[in-house]
């Protein structure tokens, strides 16, 4: 296990090598006077790539089921209130969600689902197959609450070229968006955003978040900010929209950037979670989502944080 340093603006950073680290990190916690009623507890995932195809690079494809069953057998006999994949379970294959979305069901929580790029690098047919895998027929946007949080769920496939199955209104600001961004780091072949249709159902959701005054964590799988390759077209659409309800959106927090990211900006965290495909040691996290704070119990290479709200 890694010493633990302090870095500017609350950042605590460690690696956690053990089943048993998830309670070290909360006595340790405690210790700083983190403690208080009982958090929203979520196991965390990002980017699985769960595949058969071939490596490419540091990509190992075929090992990340293996990491994958590693780490949820590290936290099996833990509580969650629920599990988070967000986003490319898969890298291609649309067959290879299954193993990976059952490993995550063994937790015993409800699962809920992000849409990734990847898990619509297929055909048409294939993307109407996974998108019955992950949403049940339901819509690929939605939210839920658990405790005192609102937990909304973002389409970053609303604005993309991958997408065939969406409408043509959306075909059509993809495009535009395609256009504006021309030129810019985010400007990428597998980018993609959030439709119009979907940014006024989060404000519909945001308005609900603030008259209830409860607080609100956005989850998508492409990044806002900082802007890069990973960002969404219309990030800065989306960051506005979370500003301008900033006395409930406390975060968002998305995958996609593998070796993810952090900043704060507009009193909200933007945060990237590290991708399990990238590193040989499982790299996942637990989030514990407390009335003030947002505390993630970095694994393998993730770096646990403490975001003050």
């Amino acid at each position: 296990m890694k010493k633990r340093t302090f870095k500017k603006g609350g950042l605590l950073r460690r690696d956690f090598i053990c089943a048993g680290a998830s309670l070290l990190f909360s006595g340790f916690l405690r210790s700083f006077g983190f403690s208080g009623s009982s958090p929203v507890r979520v196991f965390s995932v990002a980017d699985i790539h769960c595949d058969v195809c071939e490596n490419e690079g540091s990509k190992n494809y075929r090992a990340s089921l293996g990491k994958l069953k590693k780490a949820v057998s590290a936290h099996r006999s833990q509580k969650f209130d629920f599990v988070l994949n967000l986003g490319d379970i898969v890298d291609r294959n649309v067959s290879c969600a299954d193993t990976a979305l059952s490993e995550l069901s063994s937790l015993g929580a409800p699962l809920k689902n992000v849409l990734g790029n990847h898990d619509f690098r297929c055909s048409p047919s294939g993307q109407r197959a996974m998108a019955k895998k992950l949403f049940c027929g339901g819509n690929s946007y939605y939210s839920f609450d658990c405790g005192i949080w609102r937990f909304i769920v973002l389409d970053s496939m609303g604005l993309s070229r991958i997408s065939k199955i969406k409408d043509a209104d959306c075909a059509a600001q993809t495009e535009m968006w395609i256009s504006r961004v021309e030129g810019k780091p985010n400007s990428v072949p597998w980018g993609g955003g959030i439709d119009s249709r979907q940014l006024a159902w989060l404000e519909s959701e945001l308005k609900k978040s603030s008259a209830e005054s409860r607080p609100a964590a956005v989850l998508c799988h492409m990044t806002a900010y900082p802007l890069s390759h990973a960002s969404m077209f219309n990030y800065e659409e989306v960051g506005e929209m979370l500003s301008k309800y900033r006395n409930c959106a406390k975060a968002f927090i998305c995958g996609h950037k593998h070796d993810g990211g952090y900043e704060m900006r507009g009193g909200l965290h933007y945060l990237a979670l590290k991708s399990l495909l990238e590193y040989e040691e499982p790299t996942y996290s637990v989030l514990n989502f407390y009335k003030d704070k947002i505390v993630v119990e970095g694994f393998g290479e993730e770096t646990p944080r403490v975001l003050m709200i």
